[in-house]
């Protein structure tokens, strides 16, 4: 097995680049996993908000589950697109389909 030879300049590099990254791209993926989250905690509300008015409205209970079904995988879609986009993906491909 070959013997790592780490000398303190090439540890330090390393060091000073982690941090370069960290500080460039930290701060964009933290505020993307909050949008995340917090797209997350809305859809749940709405979609608990969607239920109660079809109930209210007397739906029947299938189509209600059904509907929430489909509101809840399209607004799921459209915020994992906006979180990859948030990230750096490249999402027009995504978008155009």
């Amino acid at each position: 097995m070959d013997e790592l030879n780490l000398d303190a300049e090439t540890v330090e590099k390393v060091y000073d680049v982690g941090i370069e990254l960290l500080l460039t791209y930290g701060p964009k993926v933290l505020l993307a996993f909050v949008v995340l989250f917090l797209g997350f905690w809305i859809i749940k509300g709405v979609l608990r908000v969607m239920d109660a008015g079809l109930s209210r409205a007397s739906v029947e209970p299938t189509l209600r589950a059904f509907l929430g079904s489909i509101t809840s995988v399209m607004l799921k879609l459209v915020l994992l697109i906006i979180f990859a986009s948030m990230i750096g993906v490249e999402t027009a491909s995504l978008i155009a389909m």
